[in-house]
């Protein structure tokens, strides 16, 4: 599950550690949520589709997914 709101994001490793912290880490994380926010909002049915394989792609510093299938439904035009 995907959770903004975690007790533990600010612990991820996108964003470094201690001294190495990146400074644009709030902002980075509010544009995020802000996003996430709008797309949830204009998209009425969004589902993932049934073929992802949750790839994680090779990295030595970061955990990301290679790709990831969604479908909806485009809101309609006014």
């Amino acid at each position: 599950m995907f959770d903004l709101q975690r007790d533990d994001s600010k612990r991820h490793l996108a964003f470094g550690f201690g001294i190495h912290h990146c400074l644009g880490a709030p902002l980075a994380r509010r544009e995020l949520l802000f996003a996430f926010k709008a797309f949830v909002e204009r998209i009425d049915d969004f589902r993932l589709i049934d073929d992802n394989d949750f790839g994680i792609a090779p990295n030595y510093s970061l955990r990301a997914l290679n790709e990831l299938h969604i479908e909806f439904t485009p809101p309609a035009s006014n």
